[in-house]
């Protein structure tokens, strides 16, 4: 920001002055071309001997005719009749085309001259007060508005920078927590493998297998759910087919014998591993929490489909329903070491619904906990063209 602003107010500094300086050279231009105007017309009335005196004048300008030494011979009203508006060297520089600035303290004057063969030299000088004025009141009206632009453009630029940059900097703040978190979730199998291997090493013994395996467990789970999360961060497409339901759930019936399945089939479109992931993740949660038995029922929601998983656990309070779809977060009935999970379940349920345009939220089954998800209802051809033919 603060490089942009530098190179906006020199831009604009820049872009003042030259506005000045052009403005400034048009006016001058304009009056020493109305000035050489005059000094060649009043010119040719001497030379065809019709200039009268008093020359006659248009404008402010005054006009004086002198000879060679000097002295003068006509003058317009107004004018100096006794001194001659140049002195010597500056009426040589007049006669050569140049254009004499004089300097007084009513403001700069501009003085041209015509020579006329025979007879001498028209002088004519032109005020150049009224375009200094302009000039002046142009820089000085320059040097409020400027910073007054400068400084809504930066108010402008600051808005839609922090706007910009809000997301980006929430982005490095989660990614920052996760891969803390992360490596305390995993430092925590690690430190227990370690362990058990070192004293095992020490007393000569062999490990527990057992133990060994749970932790290894545990840090493929985890592994696991931290390489999902990333590819869904990644917000890679997500493949679409359709996919049955209820036909999915019951399909889980191997892995959770237990869980009891309702419904009517209803389909949607998405990636049939990523569903399985969201149903297993939720029965999981529930089957940790449940009292005795946890229901999955599939229906039709409006223009939605409708998962619900529910558990005769004790619940979440309402407080905590929202919290608990984040990272690594956990209960704290819920941090046990073998039956804590990783804090990614819910996470990762959330991710991956609303990668298929769904929503999830958990309500209140009284008693117990209800996960309710809603994905896009599938409409397929041939009920398309049962709708057709209904209309």
């Amino acid at each position: 920001m603060l490089l942009g602003t530098a190179g906006v107010a020199a831009t604009l500094a820049l872009g003042g002055l030259l506005l000045v300086l052009a403005l400034k050279f048009a006016l001058v231009r304009s009056l020493e071309d109305t000035a050489r105007h005059t000094a060649n017309d009043v010119a040719e009335l001497a030379l065809a001997g019709e200039l009268s005196d008093p020359v006659p004048t248009s404008g402010s300008g005054v006009v004086q005719l002198v000879d060679g030494d000097g002295r003068i011979l006509a003058a317009s009203i107004g004018a100096d009749r006794l001194v001659a508006l140049l002195r010597p060297d500056d009426l040589d520089r007049a006669r050569t085309g140049q254009t004499v600035h004089l300097r007084g303290p009513e403001g700069e004057t501009l003085v041209v001259a015509a020579p006329v063969p025979g007879q001498g030299t028209v002088l004519v000088a032109v005020s150049a007060r009224d375009a200094q004025q302009t000039v002046r009141a142009l820089r000085t009206t320059l040097l409020v508005a400027f910073p007054l632009l400068l400084a809504c453009l930066v108010a402008i630029a600051w808005r839609l920078v922090g706007a910009t940059l809000r997301p980006v900097e929430e982005a490095r703040a989660r990614q920052r927590a996760f891969v803390a978190d992360a490596a305390h979730e995993l430092r925590s199998p690690l430190a227990s493998l370690r362990t058990q291997l070192e004293v095992a090493a020490h007393l000569g013994e062999q490990a527990d297998p057992e133990e060994l395996l749970t932790d290894v467990a545990r840090l493929n789970r985890l592994t696991d759910d931290l390489l999902l999360l990333a590819r869904v961060d990644e917000r890679a497409s997500t493949r679409r087919e359709p996919v049955e339901l209820l036909d999915l759930v019951r399909g889980l019936r191997a892995r959770y014998p237990t869980v009891a399945v309702t419904g009517t089939p209803q389909s949607t479109s998405g990636d049939r591993g990523q569903l399985e992931r969201i149903v297993a993740n939720l029965v999981d949660n529930g089957l940790r929490h449940a009292r005795g038995t946890v229901a999955v029922d599939v229906s039709r929601d409006g223009p939605q489909v409708l998962v619900t998983v529910t558990d005769d656990g004790p619940g979440i309070p309402a407080e905590d329903r929202e919290r608990v779809f984040g990272r690594f977060t956990r209960l704290d009935d819920a941090r046990g070491r073998g039956g804590g999970g990783t804090g990614l379940g819910l996470a990762i349920v959330r991710e991956l619904v609303a990668a298929h345009n769904g929503t999830v939220r958990l309500s209140d089954a009284g008693p117990g906990l209800r996960a309710e998800v809603r994905l896009p209802r599938f409409v397929g051809p041939v009920e398309v063209a049962d709708r057709q033919v209904g209309q």
